[in-house]
């Protein structure tokens, strides 16, 4: 996982609805996580004007998504995935923390 001494903002996307508002926001450093149905998206061929993207493992695993390429199963704690051209990190709720404790910024959708 890219952590930087760069302060950045960490989007928190709830919903594919929410993805349509945001991703107009969101600037290259920043970090894009998706949350519960959010993970849905990451089936599709997802453009993302970052590529700091992440999923949260326990919302991929509940929903039985499969990531392409991913290693991720339900005892591990994360994995990555393609998305279009774009990688995707399942990640646990520990490195979840670690990206908000280093946010410059914070906006859920």
């Amino acid at each position: 996982m890219p952590f930087s001494s760069h302060r950045y903002t960490l989007h928190l996307i709830f919903s594919p609805d929410s993805w349509a508002l945001a991703k107009d926001t969101i600037e290259s450093n920043d970090r894009i996580l998706f949350l519960q149905d959010a993970v849905y998206l990451l089936q599709s061929d997802l453009q993302s004007p970052s590529e700091l993207l992440y999923a949260r493992a326990l919302d991929v695993s509940a929903r039985k998504i499969k990531l392409l390429g991913s290693s991720l199963t339900e005892n591990s704690a994360s994995g990555s995935a393609v998305t279009g051209t774009v990688l995707v990190e399942a990640i646990d709720d520990e490195l979840w923390v670690k990206l908000t404790a280093q946010a410059q910024n914070i906006i859920s959708w």
